[in-house]
């Protein structure tokens, strides 16, 4: 009997540990995703701002949101999340990019 649950604890472990990898990719993306929708969306489309993501390097991206942040008057603080959040995004990245 022990060495039965002795074998079960050790299969199930390793599982639960792959099985959790993706909810805390997940977890790892909502800030990021939570800030491109409360900042970004509520003027712009996904999609203008995943052609951003095709083409702006964290240069660029801090002009826009420099700007951006002007119209939508968004604190400094903010600002450098959300410039950390995009120009990290590869072009199509689900978070960001829904399909």
């Amino acid at each position: 009997m022990f060495r039965s649950v002795l074998l079960l604890s050790a299969l199930a472990l390793p599982t639960a540990l792959f099985t959790l990898n993706p909810v805390l990719a997940a977890q790892d993306e909502a800030p990021c995703t939570s800030l491109v929708v409360m900042y970004c969306n509520s003027c712009h489309s996904s999609k203008r701002i995943c052609k951003g993501l095709k083409v702006k390097d964290a240069s660029s991206w801090k002009k826009t949101i420099t700007t951006m942040a002007e119209y939508g008057d968004i604190d400094q603080a903010t600002q450098q999340q959300v410039l950390e959040c995009l120009s990290n995004k590869k072009a199509d990245d689900p978070a960001i990019c829904p399909q």
